[in-house]
Formats: structure tokens, C-alpha cells, sequence
């Protein structure tokens, strides 16, 4: 039996065999050593020993294969390491960023375990490790507006103002441009052929290319990644067009503040617009782990208009409206109760998360909203950009509600 234990094992780790092969081939070694006619009972002894042998081995191939990755899927470049080691739900982690960095607006991840946000003067990298990396941004004066990864890889971001004016030190307008930011922080711009270009917010669409919303030409506009422009007008005149998403169907999803409606554009430029309700804003847009649309609006009276709302939208138009807790609270005072909500994104875990000041609230797809309060020190928290790590957590942007405005970078640990 030793020699037939020895064949199993190598038959085993060759990774060859089935449950049913490794028995055929110990039935042949049986037949070998003991003969079919020599001594028959030896046989059915050796068989049944076999048999036992062999369940054993597939039960021991089968617990380690449990701890072995399977190589037919792609491994996550971000490790995530067990709830334990990392830290309690809901915990925070911050980041120091430079002082000079005054602002830190929108953030996005990219496919190497690394997030890129936005400030004034920067374009700057950080790894879920917190390791940083700046690159300028080569006219000082512009106005960085929205980032996101593209689907070549590189980093690409809006600039909706230029220079300043040569008779003053006010930014005067120079033709939007888009720019594509490679992670060797090789840069390229292209200037968009139209007059009063004023590129907002961009997203990576379903169709290989990059999408944004113009304001300045009431437009949404697609950009190849080789930096050719294609705009398409929008219906409603001065729609005042801001966020954007690729939506569940394969089509891009976008904005208008003015009224305030959601319009979807395919892919060849047919828009399609949704009125919203009359007494709701419309801030930023998100397309759900469930097949729907998700948007944080904003009452247009502040005094009265309470926290706002976060609507549950189909791609035919069927709205679903869901109230923000009134009970913000930040250690030792309340918060002022009607601030609006701002961006929204698709968390790592199923759920949509969204900015309200300072807090980071988590809402499910049946609409149950859980709200998470980030402190700044002694400080108040003012919250502007959100993302969903490849490290499974949610990381944010922001800085204090004070003079100082001290840069804010961090992460909420969700699961």
C-alpha cells in the first residue's frame, strides 16, 4: 500500500485527476502488484483501502485549494486585508497632506491601488498606504473642476479657467481644456475648439471614450483619448449641466441644475430629459449596484428647505424620493440642519454613500440611510470629494470649516 500511496499523492499534486481517475489508476496498481487471480481477497482488502485513501486525499486537495487564489479571475492589485486587522467599522484613518495644499476638491480611484484628487495648483496621487505624489498643474491659475480615471488608464481631469488677465490679478476665461495625466506624471492638454468652453464634471463612458458637461456651452461633450471633441447640444437652454456617470444601460447620465432635471445621452448624442420635482436641486448623480440611477438634491430655499433628499431614480424616469436625517451633530454642538447634501457615489459594498457637510452617510438600495460623523480634530469637517477606494473603504477630500481651511485627506473603514 505504500507504493499505491505514493502514486496517489503524485497523481495529486500533478493536478490531473478527478475522484474517479484516482481510483482507476489504484485499481491498475492493485491489478499489478496483486493479480486479479493470485489472491482475490488481498485485493478487495487493498481496493477497499484504496478507496478510503482516496477520499482522503480529495478532501485534503479540496481545503487547500479553498486557500489557494483562483488564477481563472484577476487578483485585486489592492490588498484587503480581514476586518480585524484593519480596524473597527466606521473607524477613521487620516492622511497628513501638505499645508500649501489649500483645497482638495474631487477624488478618484485608479487600477494600480491608488486614488488621484484635485487641488488648486496639483494634481496629486495618494496609495492606500498613504504615499504621495504631486504634479503641477502647468498654469498656475486654472481651475480644476472634475477628475476621473479613463479607460486608457490615465488620470483626466477639467480646467474651465486660464491665465490671469495682464492688467490684473483676476482669472479671466481662456477656453476650457481637458487634460490626461499618465501615473508617470507625463501630461498632455487638449484646448476644446469652443469659445466659451467651460468643462465641469467627467466621467469614463461605457463607450471607450471620456464625457463631460459644459456649462459655458450649454453641452455635453465626448472626448476621445487621443483628445478629439465631439459636442452635443443640450434641449433646454442654460440647463446649467454639472454632474455625470456612465449609467446601467450602457448610456451616460448627467445633470441640469436649471430648472433642475436628469437627461441621459447615448452614445451617438440622443438626449433624453427627466423633469424633477419643482422644489428640489439636483447635485451629483450615481449609477447603483441595482440597475438604477441615485442623486442628491437640495431644497432651493435653504431656511426651509430641510437637509434635502436622495432620490432613487429607474432608467424610464420613475423617481423615488428618500428624506436625510435632521440629526446631524458634530462632539459639543449641533449642526446646522439644512445643509445639502453634495456628491454621491457607488460604495465597495453594495451601497451608495454620499456627503452632507460633515458627515458621510450610507444609503441601501431600499433607501435606509446610516450616517457617519467625520470630525477634524477640534475643527468642523467640510467634506467635497468621495470615492470608493480599492482598498474596500470610502475615502474623502475636504478641509476645515474655519479661516484656516486646513486640508482634510482620509478614509471610513466600511467593512
Amino acid at each position: 500500500m505504500t507504493d499505491i500511496r505514493d502514486e496517489l499523492h503524485d497523481a495529486l499534486d500533478e493536478e490531473r485527476f478527478s475522484g474517479q481517475a484516482l481510483l482507476a489508476r489504484v485499481m491498475a496498481q492493485i491489478e499489478v502488484r496483486h493479480g486479479a487471480s493470485r489472491d482475490r481477497f488481498a485485493s478487495m482488502i487493498a481496493a477497499v483501502l484504496a478507496v478510503a485513501l482516496v477520499a482522503t486525499l480529495l478532501i485534503v486537495r479540496a481545503n487547500r485549494d479553498d486557500n489557494v487564489p483562483n488564477l481563472n479571475q484577476p487578483a485585486s492589485k489592492c490588498a484587503q486585508t480581514s476586518n480585524a486587522s484593519r480596524g473597527r467599522v466606521g473607524s477613521i484613518t487620516y492622511y497628513t497632506v501638505r499645508p500649501n495644499l489649500k483645497y482638495i476638491g474631487s477624488i478618484a480611484p485608479d487600477r494600480d491601488c491608488s486614488l488621484w484628487f484635485v487641488t488648486e495648483a496639483y494634481i496629486v496621487r495618494v496609495t492606500t498606504s498613504g504615499a504621495f505624489a504631486e504634479y503641477a498643474i502647468p498654469d498656475a491659475y486654472a481651475q480644476v473642476q472634475g477628475i476621473a480615471v479613463g479607460p486608457d488608464g490615465n488620470v483626466w481631469f477639467t480646467q474651465s479657467f486660464g491665465k490671469r488677465s495682464p492688467a490684473s490679478s483676476v482669472r479671466v476665461p481662456a477656453g476650457g481644456r481637458v487634460s490626461k495625466l499618465t501615473n508617470s506624471g507625463v501630461l498632455t492638454e487638449y484646448s476644446s475648439p469652443a469659445v466659451n468652453s467651460s468643462p465641469s464634471a467627467i466621467t469614463a463612458g461605457p463607450d471607450g471614450n471620456l464625457w463631460f458637461t459644459d456649462p459655458g456651452t450649454n453641452q455635453v461633450v465626448k472626448v476621445t483619448t487621443s483628445g478629439e471633441f465631439k459636442p452635443y447640444t443640450i434641449p433646454t437652454p442654460d440647463s446649467g449641466p454639472g454632474a455625470i456617470t456612465a449609467g446601467p444601460n450602457g448610456n451616460v447620465w448627467f445633470l441640469e441644475g436649471n430648472p433642475g432635471k436628469v437627461a441621459v445621452v447615448t452614445t451617438s448624442g440622443i438626449i433624453t430629459e427627466f423633469n424633477l420635482p419643482a422644489a428640489l436641486r439636483p447635485i451629483s448623480i450615481a449609477a447603483g449596484p441595482d440597475g438604477n440611477l441615485w442623486i442628491t438634491m437640495a431644497g432651493f430655499c435653504c431656511a426651509g428647505g430641510g437637509p434635502g433628499k436622495v432620490a432613487k431614480m429607474t432608467t424610464s424616469g420613475v423617481l423615488t424620493l428618500y428624506a436625510i436625517p435632521r440629526n446631524k451633530l458634530v462632539p459639543g454642538e449641533s449642526l446646522l440642519r439644512d445643509q445639502p447634501p453634495r456628491q454621491i457615489i457607488a460604495g465597495p459594498d453594495g451601497n451608495l454613500w454620499f456627503i452632507a457637510l460633515n458627515n458621510l452617510d450610507r444609503v441601501t438600495t431600499s433607501g435606509v440611510i446610516t450616517q457617519f460623523v467625520i470630525p477634524a480634530q477640534d475643527r468642523i469637517s467640510d467634506l467635497n470629494g468621495i470615492a470608493a477606494g480599492p482598498d474596500g473603504n470610502v475615502w474623502f477630500t475636504g478641509g476645515t470649516l474655519d479661516q484656516q481651511q486646513l486640508p482634510l485627506l482620509g478614509k471610513l473603514l466600511i467593512s
